[in-house]
């Protein structure tokens, strides 16, 4: 009854709304929504309970973090399936250079994405000094691609993201409370070129809510775009190199 008096024409919505009046678990508790909110909840519940099942090539995103308040996330991504989330605490630069040494080597992923801003920028020095490739920092203030439409590349790859989420086809993300209260919290507003902006972990801060980590680490993965195709050979060729270095 609850729910249908919040909103009586949408049940998921009313749902939301729900849990942010009467939380019954931390995520929930802890959740300051907005009214414009970038990525429509809807759309994540049903991204947590789909199947999907993708061989397209591996991609992980990495939002790097130091300190206990704000975590260190890792998420892959094949095509339409996100899986196994990761986060971290109280990791230096190194320690984040190595747990992610170890998934490159035992995962073998065509690209991983990672957040250079900051101490990111240590973490992706090591990695290419170490010689794994397929490495790329992303600084995600820095002009986007399409640079009429978004005031920078992080609002581009969040609004990658949210069309992936929204698409005909079903995509599965991992069936995690926090994911989804990171994916939804955030506003968004245009400037006055009609660029798109995302709110800023500056403000999201202001407003009571730690760093989306979770779903800025989603979001990398969709820096290259919504799909990106691994390359067999290349990836055994850098895994020799990395592992035993040098060929056979």
């Amino acid at each position: 009854m609850k729910i249908s008096e919040f909103n009586g024409n949408d049940i998921e919505l009313g749902t939301e709304k729900f849990k942010q009046e009467y939380p019954m678990t931390a995520a929930e508790a802890f959740r300051n929504p907005v009214e414009d909110a970038f990525i429509n909840a809807s759309a994540v519940m049903r991204a947590r309970k789909a199947d999907v099942e993708s061989d397209a090539g591996l991609i992980i995103g990495v939002d790097p973090a130091l300190g206990e308040k704000d975590k260190f996330a890792i998420i892959r991504r094949r095509g339409r399936l996100a899986y196994k989330l990761e986060r971290h605490t109280n990791h230096n630069t190194m320690q984040i250079a190595g747990v992610i040494r170890k998934i490159i080597e035992q995962e073998r992923p065509s690209k991983v994405y990672v957040d250079c801003i900051g101490i990111g920028a240590g973490v992706v020095d090591r990695l290419l000094e170490m010689g794994f490739t397929q490495v790329e920092g992303i600084n995600s203030a820095r002009q986007a691609s399409e640079r009429f439409k978004f005031a920078n590349k992080r609002a581009e790859m969040w609004s990658e993201m949210r069309e992936w989420l929204n698409g005909e086809l079903p995509v599965q993300i991992p069936d995690s409370d926090v994911l989804h209260a990171d994916l939804c919290g955030l506003g968004y507003k245009w400037t006055s070129n009609g660029q798109l902006i995302i709110e800023r972990k500056e403000d999201l801060k202001k407003r009571g809510l730690g760093s989306p980590d979770t779903a800025d680490a989603l979001a990398l993965t969709f820096a290259g775009g919504f799909y990106e195709v691994a390359d067999p050979v290349m990836q055994d060729r850098q895994h020799i190199i990395n592992t035993k270095g040098k060929f056979f």
